[in-house]
């Protein structure tokens, strides 16, 4: 099974590979996402934070793309944004594709 279906025929494959364990592209669509889904919530950081038990700087982390969350980080914040977990990664999947086939500094 693969985490990432794309259509490597439109963009490059190595686009969403990861190298080590950090994927920058995985990073920046999973912080676009999680500050998208926040802010249709209509909570603050501080909030979402307290709802998903995890210190509120590090909410401020992950949407700016400076932190990358574990496992249960991803079921927490999916949790306490109404979301299933396998939403919040398919969303982040969808997001990192359009991401990698777009030029750099390109709003997606």
């Amino acid at each position: 099974m693969r985490l990432l279906s794309v259509d490597y025929s439109r963009i490059g494959r190595d686009s969403l590979r990861m190298s080590g364990a950090r994927n920058p592209v995985l990073v920046e669509a999973f912080a676009n996402i999680v500050r998208e889904a926040r802010q249709e919530s209509g909570i603050t950081q501080e909030q979402l934070a307290h709802d998903a038990d995890i210190d509120r700087t590090y909410i401020g982390l992950l949407e700016n793309g400076r932190r990358q969350p574990s496992l249960s980080v991803v079921f927490s914040i999916a949790h306490s944004l109404g979301l299933t977990p396998e939403l919040l990664v398919r969303r982040t999947r969808e997001r990192a594709v359009r991401l990698a086939a777009s030029p750099p500094g390109t709003a997606v």
